[in-house]
């Protein structure tokens, strides 16, 4: 066998690994505190490439073939990634004692806007807005992200916020890619959270 023949079939076979592949973010978990009993939660995808529709809003990165060739990355639950990462919050806010409400917002929804929707008699609103998360997996795993938190108070002004931005070598191996992006998730929230301009507010 030539070796062209070779490296034809091993991209080949490169190629057929990344096909396909899907992140679980709902099932990601926040360690975070809160005083208060009531909390309305949105994730807003502000993410360019979504908001003007040239990807999904269930792409969560890009897996590539042999060649470089990229194949889109989605959620698992076929949900928007939005609302993998909005059930996550809820979920680990409902576990420290909150009652929690999820507000779905289009990629269209302003900042304006989105605080407004938050408003609650009572509580708090958590906003939680992707300027940018997208893994792209060729021979390691690489996260670029941007993500801003906003507690929101009743009358649907910002009380505190908090960014993270960056981008972060998560390592080798396919199944690595379906993973570590999520755990990431878990660590970027939990860091966004722990912001002293929010987590006094929350």
């Amino acid at each position: 066998m030539s070796r062209i023949v070779l490296i034809v079939i091993m991209a080949s076979l490169v190629a057929g690994c990344a096909v396909g592949r899907k992140q679980e973010f709902g099932s990601a978990r926040v360690d975070v505190s809160t005083t208060s009993k009531t909390i309305n939660v949105a994730v807003l995808d502000h993410r360019s490439y979504v908001v003007n529709h040239d990807k999904n809003e269930t792409f969560t990165g890009l897996s590539r073939g042999g060649f470089g060739n990229p194949f889109d990355v989605n959620t698992k639950s076929g949900q928007p990634l939005a609302s993998d990462m909005a059930n996550a919050l809820a979920a680990s806010l409902r576990e420290k004692g909150a009652t929690v409400n999820i507000v779905t917002l289009p990629p269209s929804t302003s900042d304006a806007d989105a605080m407004a929707r938050l408003a609650t008699p009572g509580g708090k609103g958590l906003l939680v807005e992707l300027v940018e998360w997208k893994s792209d997996k060729y021979m390691r795993t690489k996260l670029g992200f941007n993500v801003r938190a906003f507690v929101i108070d009743p009358s649907g002004r910002s009380l505190g916020d908090s960014r993270v931005e960056g981008e972060d070598d998560l390592g080798r191996g396919m199944t690595n890619m379906d993973t570590a992006p999520v755990t990431s998730f878990g660590q970027k929230m939990q860091q966004l959270l722990a912001d002293p301009a929010v987590a006094g507010q929350l």
